[in-house]
């Protein structure tokens, strides 16, 4: 309604914007899954194949850590 006028966002920010939400639908799946579970390891080496795959390195490497698994408390080293 308010937003019916508004100019669409290009390709390339829709294209970022999912890239970002899936992945972190995915880091929180993979947080909820046990350690040892064949499924949870199973995506993670899907991951890792995904990461060197040409299409999506460019947002893999803009954005490396948003698939990091630790807490955020745990891996912040800033404070």
């Amino acid at each position: 309604v308010q937003y019916e006028a508004a100019t669409p966002l290009p390709p390339p920010a829709w294209n970022e914007l999912s890239f970002l939400g899936w992945k972190l639908s995915v880091r929180r799946w993979l947080r909820l899954q046990d350690p040892d579970c064949p499924l949870r390891s199973s995506v993670l080496e899907v991951l890792r194949t995904l990461r060197v795959q040409a299409p999506y390195r460019p947002l893999w490497t803009k954005y490396p850590y948003t698939l990091l698994l630790a807490p955020t408390s745990e891996t912040d080293q800033r404070h």
